[in-house]
């Protein structure tokens, strides 16, 4: 949005708004820069220029000057010093803080979170990476997941768009050879505030802020076109657009992944988004819906027998059990099914985008309405919505959704006219809506519009049967995705999924199999391929089962097995069960530091190292 304004004798900082192309402001590439997440400044870049001195208060002197009665005159500086940039507190009333703790004097780090007053920004070091641009460091999958949160958060409250792209590298039957450097040609096509994480092997994670569906499709086009014809042919991208193709961060991963799995489908290169911006046509292959369980068998047979009709249709059940994929299967064999289904999670968005989202504005509605838009109601005229975790909305929003259930006519926030909109709608929650109608929560009119038939789906734990399914099929999806042969779970492997509880559901079961195929090298998913928290799962299980028994010797080994004489094996399994908890725990006590993790343990550092690689504890 503008520069700072110059004072006399003063040295000036560039001041600007989020979606400033690097390519426009060379100069800046690899400058050190803050970005304002919370405060008088917020969504604004600040560049730090070398060699020089920034003070921070509410002097009108000050380089950054923040007008908020939390902050002091002179509150605290930074001061660049050829790379590193130092943070000074200057002996203020309610002190600064880096990462959540108050400081005196510290030097920056990457990501680094800083709060003055009221006012937040985070620290970012634009790096050079493999010879390409500055402007690019590749992060981890949590730190990347953080950041993907917190910029939903933002994009949410502010009513702003964020993007995720995957970028997918099919690196199969090239071993050896020597390849381009996937993330030297993506750091050329993207911005500083941009952020990479790797998400697996061959496979980089792309995080847009600023940035909706054009733009995502922008980048996506410039990289494809400006890498070399060897790479481009090999190359897969996914991407996905907050709010418009999703609301929550595991939703928005997902649909990027998906999109670039339909991507890698194609014949050599591919591009897709996850869903066509709000209006997104699926399909719903029987083959790949699993019902072994009795309760979902008679689930799919009242979605068969209610599908054809036009009733609405509550669904409950934890997070992650499949409550959109029955909403999918619902609209697939209905006679809405050539029209759109939009599903929009209700918990995302506060209550002035919500109600945007649902029934659109008027131009000029609030501010930032430059343009009339419609809501999801109105796109999906003579389709389906899908309201997911429906319980979360307002008491406003529960009235205004129940005059267009009643009505079948939806009104724009800011206009006085009235539109048609023959929707059929499908809402799910993981709440007991009975409840909140109970405390005050859930308008109980609402509730009985909603539920004139209720599926109550089971959690992944309660139908076990179905898990050997499910993973059969997951192991197909991404044996594919990842140019892998088929692959097979050790005997071991599939016990310990069968006895794990899957807090996740479905989808934790989907995110567990996708690394194992990423993480293995053979043709069988070992133990060593699973997440650390089932291991960890099965050490409290254990505890418990002590506790009981009174500090009794436990039983590792089914009555079978020592019928078979497994008795070793499983005395052998066990021994590295507890081996590996105990290195678990003792690095998680140790923040992961292996010297201190191994005299902690009382074992050479040497030994340690091997056996974190023994039981695969990267």
């Amino acid at each position: 949005m503008g520069g700072a304004m110059k004072k006399p004798g003063k040295t000036q900082i560039t001041v600007t708004s989020t979606p400033l192309r690097v390519r426009e402001r060379p100069e800046l590439e690899s400058t050190p820069y803050l970005i304002a997440t919370a405060g008088v400044l917020q969504n604004r870049i600040f560049y730090l220029p070398p060699e020089r001195v920034l003070t921070l208060g509410r002097s009108e002197d000050s380089f950054l000057q923040l007008e908020d009665e939390q902050v002091s005159r002179r509150h605290c500086l930074l001061e660049r010093k050829g790379d590193t940039v130092f943070l000074r507190d200057l002996n203020s009333t309610n002190g600064t803080q880096v990462n959540g703790e108050r400081i005196v004097e510290v030097a920056l780090r990457d990501g680094d979170r800083l709060t003055v007053g009221g006012s937040q920004f985070t620290f970012q070091v634009p790096t050079t990476v493999g010879g390409a641009a500055p402007g690019l460091s590749l992060k981890s999958h949590a730190y990347f997941e953080q950041r993907l949160e917190e910029e939903i958060d933002r994009a949410g409250r502010f009513q702003r768009s964020c993007a995720l792209l995957m970028v997918f590298e099919d690196q199969s039957g090239r071993e050896g050879e020597q390849r381009e450097d996937l993330l030297a040609i993506v750091a050329k096509v993207l911005r500083p505030m941009d952020i990479v994480g790797l998400y697996g092997k061959g496979q980089l994670e792309v995080l847009l802020p600023e940035s909706g569906p054009e733009e995502a499709r922008r980048v996506a086009e410039n990289l494809a076109t400006g890498a070399p014809v060897t790479l481009r042919e090999r190359l897969s991208i996914g991407f996905a657009a907050f709010p418009s193709d999703a609301q929550r961060k595991e939703v928005l991963i997902e649909r990027a992944r998906r999109a670039m799995i339909r991507a890698r489908s194609r014949e050599g290169m591919g591009i897709e988004q996850g869903g066509e911006g709000k209006v997104r046509r699926l399909t719903l292959p029987a083959t790949r819906i699993i019902f072994k369980n009795e309760k979902m068998l008679q689930i799919a047979e009242l979605v068969q027998r209610i599908a054809p009709t036009g009733i609405s249709v509550l669904i409950q059940g934890e997070t992650g059990v499949g409550k959109e994929i029955i909403a999918q299967a619902i609209h697939h064999n209905s006679p809405r099914n050539k029209e759109p289904l939009i599903s929009l999670n209700c918990a995302a968005l506060p209550e002035g985008l919500l109600e945007s989202e649902l029934f659109g504005h008027e131009r000029g509605a609030f501010t930032g309405a430059e343009s009339a838009k419609p809501g999801m109601f109105e796109a999906a005229h003579r389709g389906t919505i899908f309201l997911d975790e429906v319980g979360e909305m307002s008491g406003r929003t529960q009235v205004k959704l129940l005059r267009v259930l009643q009505t079948h006519k939806v009104m724009r926030v800011g206009s006085t006219q009235e539109r048609t909109a023959d929707v059929r709608v499908i809402a799910a929650t993981n709440r007991n809506l009975e409840r909140a109608i109970e405390s005050g929560d859930f308008r109980e009119d609402l509730f009985y519009r909603l539920n004139a038939i209720t599926l109550n789906i089971p959690p992944l734990r309660d139908r076990r049967e179905e898990i050997p399914h499910l993973v059969g099929v997951f192991l197909e999806e991404f044996a594919a995705v990842y140019g892998k042969r088929m692959l097979e779970l050790s005997g071991d492997v599939l016990e310990l999924m069968l006895q794990y509880d899957w807090p996740g559901n479905i989808r934790e079961l989907r995110n567990c199999i996708e690394r194992a195929v990423v993480l293995t090298e053979g043709s069988t998913i070992l133990r060593e391929h699973l997440p650390t928290k089932i291991f960890q799962y099965h050490q409290e299980q254990r505890t418990k089962v002590r506790r009981k028994e009174g500090g009794e010797a436990l039983t590792y080994f089914s009555n079978d097995a020592a019928a078979e004489g497994g008795l070793a094996g499983n005395l052998k399994q066990a021994m590295d069960d507890y081996e590996r908890d105990l290195i678990v725990q003792a690095l998680e006590r140790c923040s992961d530091n292996q010297t201190k993790a191994a005299e902690l343990l009382k074992i050479p550092r040497r030994t340690l190292v091997s056996k974190i690689r023994k039981y695969g504890l990267s």
